[in-house]
């Protein structure tokens, strides 16, 4: 039976390993006319820089709370690895677009989380 599968706020904290385990596991399992959903950041997320205002804050409170972002990837990146992984018709989404199609404003860092779709 054909079955959307939401991951949604996970792989940002998971190590590389752990997301692409996740990944196959649900290619596996994923039954004819299935979506797979679910969202990422770009490595810029990780790492202290000069192009995300609110970074540096951002990366010491997420340590202090035991939670760092781990795992980032370039968008491009994604699709071609979903590719070799055997998902298809992959999509790939900014939240920052889609919170200004929705919303009619933009509050995020452009470019820097998206969503994943994929069958």
């Amino acid at each position: 039976m054909p079955t959307t599968y939401a991951w949604q706020g996970v792989s940002y904290y998971l190590p590389e390993q752990t997301v692409s385990t996740v990944l196959d596991y649900v290619r596996a399992k994923m039954a004819p006319g299935s979506l797979l959903v679910f969202d990422c950041c770009s490595p810029l997320m990780l790492v202290e820089n000069d192009k995300i205002p609110g970074i540096r804050y951002n990366i010491e409170r997420l340590r202090k709370i035991g939670e760092p972002y781990i795992f980032g990837i370039e968008p491009r990146d994604m699709k071609s690895w979903l590719q070799d992984k055997g998902f298809q018709k992959i999509g790939v989404y900014y939240l920052d677009d889609l919170e200004m199609t929705y919303m009619h404003t933009r509050t995020l860092p452009k470019n820097m989380w998206y969503v994943v779709t994929a069958i």
